[in-house]
This record gives C-alpha cells, sequence and structure tokens, in this order.
C-alpha cells in the first residue's frame, strides 16, 4: 500500500479545525510574559497532524487581528467592512489591509460585496466569550 502522506512542510491549509484552545493557550503563555507558568507549551504527535502549523497560526496572529476578529464578533451575521472601521476607529485602507491579511490566513471569508465572516465554525462564539485584549 502507497502512503497516502505528502509532506507539506508547513504549509498552512484552507482551515484550522478544532485548534481554537490551544493557539487560545499559546497566546496566554506568551501574553504572561518570560517565566509565567503558562508559557511553557509543548505540541507533539505523528508527523503530518499540524504541530508546524499550529505554531504557525499562533504566530501569525497579531494583537491587532485578534482586534479586528474582536470587533467582527460583535455582529452576530456577516459583518460589513465599514462597521467594523467604525468600531476600531480605523481608517479604511487600515481595514482593507487587516481583511486582507485575515482572509490569506484562512480566518474570514468574503460573503459579498464588502461583507465578510469567520471561515471557521464556531470562532464568533468563542470570541464572544473571550474578553478582548
Amino acid at each position: 500500500m502507497e502512503n497516502p502522506f505528502r509532506p507539506s512542510a508547513g504549509a498552512t491549509p484552507p482551515e484550522i479545525l478544532g485548534r481554537a484552545g490551544l493557539l487560545d493557550e499559546f497566546d496566554y503563555g506568551l501574553r504572561l510574559g518570560s517565566g509565567a507558568p503558562g508559557l511553557l507549551t509543548i505540541f507533539t504527535g505523528a508527523r503530518g497532524i499540524g504541530k508546524t502549523v499550529m505554531l504557525g497560526a499562533a504566530h501569525d496572529t497579531s494583537p491587532k487581528d485578534m482586534e479586528f476578529l474582536h470587533a467582527m464578533a460583535k455582529d452576530d451575521k456577516p459583518s460589513v467592512a465599514g462597521d467594523i472601521g467604525r468600531r476600531l476607529g480605523a481608517k479604511t485602507n487600515l481595514v482593507a489591509n487587516y481583511r486582507t491579511r485575515l482572509l490569506a490566513a484562512g480566518l474570514i471569508e468574503s460573503v459579498g460585496h464588502g461583507k465578510i465572516d469567520f471561515a471557521i465554525p464556531g470562532l464568533r462564539r468563542y470570541l464572544s466569550s473571550k474578553p478582548a485584549g
């Protein structure tokens, strides 16, 4: 039988499912700083399960990205980019930059002209249950 595994060495998949809790713990440890008990995080597992992808996702989501996502989570339906800009007090070009970053990261998706929504099921609910910042 031929091995179905095709190594992609950390290439980000279209979606990262079921890892929000791990990313939250990793981010929490980084925010606490050096010497914090929550700082140590170990990702283990068999080859090909997404350890490198998890580290990339944790690294790639900046605090400003999180502010944008929290602003989106205030809506109970797809968000309008202009509304997010008003909530953040951000100019149109800055909103467009974060929208582009989060689309590329697979965290949000375009769902119509000027509208975006979470690409990961449950992310809106998860972010709504966590304080921003």
